[in-house]
């Protein structure tokens, strides 16, 4: 699709098909743009340039700068950074006209770390010459770069990444409060200013990203304000001062992915998953992605082996050493689910699944403090999980032995007259408090998985499951209910199996579910400004920065549910198939990709990653569990698909 700025500086599509269902390239040279379909040289070595998109902006938008304009000053300071130096001011070379242009952010990265950034908005010809020198100077400043022999300084320009992004011109936001402000910004997509006076401040996309504190966008009017010698006060009390405004504003951002390569346009730094590119294989390769970055993320040192926790690429950490018990068993669980999806690479299939049982081991030895995976019944129903998933299943002493007590822990945590019993640490010790909705229903599920298996016990009766499902739907009012997918959702196949049957009614609430999350698919219609977004599930809300990776719980479901005739009919298949592959879509758009290579500190680290959202770049635990989970499930309803249907959506 070829896609356009507006005239509310958010991006529209219009119905031109892409040449290639990759990612957007900005192919202009000294004209609107170069040329279409045109194609970078990676450096050797290199990550692949993106190719064959093509990417306009509205040349007439009075909201941004000249695109024309904004390429040849991209062109000139690239060759300024080759070479490390800059033009004398009076010099025709360094003097550049960027109609349009509010202010200018340069951006020198190498492998990734930002080395030298530089700001300027004073409006003029020299505006680019003077934010590329405070970048030069800051990349000069640079320790590892200062400690470099003086031949090597020279040449440092060539080897960094050149980032431009021009703002375009300022739009007044109007609100007292915080919250005021947030509705009317699009974290990742817009920049925000102070006016005091004659004296601006600027704070681009760019380095918000480069801090992953876009997010929250509206948070960082308060440290803009302390810059210009302001106090860090609410919006009312700032906007009350006769001298000061705020504002927000639209960018022209242009990136490459090796110092050689040609420069691309990014929405909100990255590139958009096309719908054509969500196909079996695409699926795969998503699954195979998270699965490749969980495998690189598992520790084999004796004192600590398991997942290691949370990983920010930005800064190229990881939050813990090894991650919870509950997350280490979801990862166990999502690993040997993904072992048995069709279509994924078979060697990484097998090296998922020895991770899973590994995992499951590790959990078996740790029995103390709050590593124990027997300390919490939710803990213990992700045991179950892991330890039932018919591929996983570990004849180790040890790990049927934590199954066993994984199935006492969770069975005893429910009582049908009291409800739901969790354990929490304390100062004292373990103390019993009422379990969360979502933690009902990671049990509950348990409970249906136990019966589905025969894994039985006196107390695990039909009757005794059933009571835990209701007990655990009815935690949260009916419009909430799609909070307690997928784990509810299984739980009621599990127990539909068990019992040979489901009850009208219980179809009728899942289909029900399905329904709402379809009205919550944000769309192009929807908003504008989302093709991002697009497929993601607004579940808090209609705001443009709802959907995040919590789309992904539902999402699980949703693609089991596709193969349930009970639960989509012949008749509701197109729709429900259609929907789910916007989904995916949107669950793709959140991993990261080698068209990523230039903001990351450790590209094998994060690459494959599911993002915690578009505007946050962590890497939660639970996101590539439930990512991995969607797409197995997803992959294994597909090739259950009647021959006609994937032939008219695949």
């Amino acid at each position: 699709m070829l896609f356009l700025r507006n005239t509310k500086g958010r991006n529209t599509a219009t119905n031109i098909q892409q040449p290639h269902l990759g990612v957007i390239i900005l192919a202009l040279a000294h004209v609107l743009l170069y040329a279409a379909n045109a194609t970078a040289t990676p450096a050797p070595g290199s990550a692949s340039a993106p190719e064959n998109a093509l990417y306009a902006m509205d040349a007439d938008n009075p909201e941004l700068p000249n695109t024309s304009d904004v390429v040849d000053a991209y062109i000139k300071l690239r060759r300024w950074t080759d070479n490390f130096s800059l033009p004398p001011a009076d010099d025709s070379e360094a003097q550049i006209t960027l109609q349009g242009a509010r202010g200018i952010c340069v951006t020198l990265r190498r492998s990734g770390r930002v080395l030298g950034t530089g700001v300027d908005n004073t409006v003029d010809n020299l505006m680019l010459r003077r934010a590329a020198g405070r970048a030069f100077g800051e990349v000069l400043g640079d320790r590892v770069v200062a400690n470099l022999p003086k031949a090597l300084q020279a040449d440092i320009g060539s080897m960094l990444i050149l980032e431009l992004e021009v703002a375009g011109q300022p739009e007044p936001l109007l609100g007292r409060t915080l919250p005021d402000l947030a509705r009317q910004l699009s974290p990742g997509l817009d920049g925000i200013a102070i006016r005091r006076a004659n004296q601006w401040g600027l704070q681009f996309p760019s380095q918000m990203r480069a801090a992953n504190i876009q997010a929250r966008i509206e948070l960082q009017f308060l440290p803009l304000a302390v810059q210009l010698g302001l106090p860090a006060q609410t919006p009312a009390e700032l906007t009350a001062m006769s001298d000061v405004s705020l504002y927000r504003f639209s960018t022209i951002h242009l990136v490459q992915l090796s110092p050689a390569d040609q420069p691309f346009s990014t929405f909100r730094g990255d590139v958009i998953v096309p719908l054509a590119d969500v196909t079996p294989q695409g699926i795969a390769d998503f699954a195979d992605g998270i699965a490749s970055h969980l495998l690189r993320s598992f520790s084999t040192h004796k004192s600590a082996r398991g997942i290691k926790g949370d990983y920010l690429p930005h800064i190229d950490k990881y939050n813990i050493l090894i991650a919870s018990t509950f997350d280490q068993a979801l990862t166990a669980f999502a690993l040997a689910k993904y072992a048995q999806a069709p279509g994924v690479q078979q060697i990484l299939a097998l090296e998922a699944l020895e991770a899973s049982k590994q995992i499951l081991r590790n959990l078996a030895a740790m029995k103390e403090g709050y590593d124990n995976p027997l300390a919490s019944p939710v803990s213990a129903a992700a045991v179950i999980y892991a330890a039932l998933e018919p591929a996983q299943i570990d004849r180790d002493p040890s790990v049927q032995q934590l199954l066993a007590d994984a199935t006492n822990l969770v069975i005893k945590s429910f009582d049908p007259m009291k409800g739901f019993i969790d354990s929490k640490p304390s100062v004292v010790g373990w103390s019993d408090v009422k379990m969360s909705p979502i933690g009902q229903s990671i049990v509950a599920g348990a409970l249906g998985r136990l019966l589905k298996h025969s894994y039985l016990n006196q107390q695990l009766t039909d009757k005794f499951v059933r009571s835990a499902l209701n007990s655990a739907w009815k935690s949260v009012p009916d419009k909430q209910q799609v909070m307690m997918l997928p784990w509810l959702g299984w739980g009621e196949d599990d127990f539909a199996t068990a019992t040979n049957g489901r009850t009208n009614s219980t179809v009728s609430n899942l289909i029900s579910l399905r329904q709402i999350l379809h009205n919550s698919i944000i769309t192009e219609e929807s908003h504008s400004g989302v093709l991002d977004l697009c497929g993601g599930f607004a579940l808090r809300g209609q705001g443009l920065n709802s959907a995040t990776a919590q789309s992904l719980r539902p999402a699980a479901y949703l693609a089991s549910m596709l193969r349930d005739p009970r639960l989509t009919s012949p008749d509701s298949l197109e729709i429900a198939l259609n929907k789910h592959l916007q989904t995916m879509r949107f669950a793709m758009q959140l991993a990261i990709r080698d068209t990523s290579t230039w903001f990351l500190r450790n590209p094998p680290r994060a690459i494959g990653g599911v993002r915690n959202g578009i505007s946050d770049i962590v890497q939660p635990i639970p996101a590539q569990a439930l990512g991995l989970l969607t797409a197995s499930e997803t992959l294994k309803s597909l090739k259950n698909l009647p021959q006609g249907q994937k032939n008219n959506n695949l």
